[in-house]
This record gives C-alpha cells, structure tokens and sequence, in this order.
C-alpha cells in the first residue's frame, strides 16, 4: 500500500497499528529535526487492511 504524504520541507513519521490496521501520520515543517506532534490535530490516519 503507498500513501502520497504532504511533503514540503518537512518531516513525515509513520506509527502502524499491528491490531488493528490504522495508520498515525504526523507531518510538519522542521529545520531539520522531527517533531513529535502530540495535537491530534496535526495527525491523519489511515485504515489499510490487516492481511500481513
């Protein structure tokens, strides 16, 4: 499954689910460190499914 993750001069980090099959995406620009959104606001989640 390929996801096309806003990018512009930032960061992206994924968190996957194991249990059941959702997807945390944090993105945010950063002067080269990654930030760790805590705000849910700045999260999207995505549901794959769970067959691997």
């Amino acid at each position: 499954y390929l996801f096309q993750l806003p990018h512009a001069g930032g960061a992206a980090a994924v968190a996957l689910n194991p249990v059941d099959g959702t997807m945390a995406v944090s993105v945010g620009k950063t002067d080269g460190k990654i930030k760790i959104w805590r705000s849910k606001k700045f999260l999207h989640r995505y549901t794959v499914p769970n067959d691997f």
